[in-house]
């Protein structure tokens, strides 16, 4: 709840689920994107008792529906307070390492 109050994209911003382009994470993951204004966090949950790296798709629609560059990233684990670095690109997965029944949100800086 904390974590609401504390970021927008949580908050009041705009979600873009990313299921249906991931459907290898169907069983155990589940992951979305949510924006407001300059933020962009990603949300990645691992429901499985195994941690796991997961490659997540971000499909076009998603950069163009959100008004998001394809870029390389900076970004923070809200979880944890680990820096993550990456590439957003609508033609390579962004790579997530994830806790057994745990997760990721990145609050990523473009």
């Amino acid at each position: 709840m904390r974590m609401a109050n504390d970021e927008n994209a949580l908050r009041e911003g705009v979600s873009f689920d990313l299921m249906y382009v991931n459907p290898q994470l169907a069983d155990r993951q589940f992951a979305f994107l949510r924006k407001s204004g300059t933020d962009v966090i990603l949300v990645v949950a691992n429901f499985d008792e195994q941690a796991a790296d997961v490659d997540v798709n971000i499909p076009r629609h998603a950069f163009d529906f959100l008004q998001i560059p394809e870029r390389s990233f900076s970004a923070v684990d809200l979880l944890t307070g680990e820096k993550v670095k990456g590439s957003l690109s609508s033609d390579a997965p962004v790579r997530v390492s994830l806790p057994a029944l745990g997760g990721a949100i990145l609050k990523l800086k473009l």
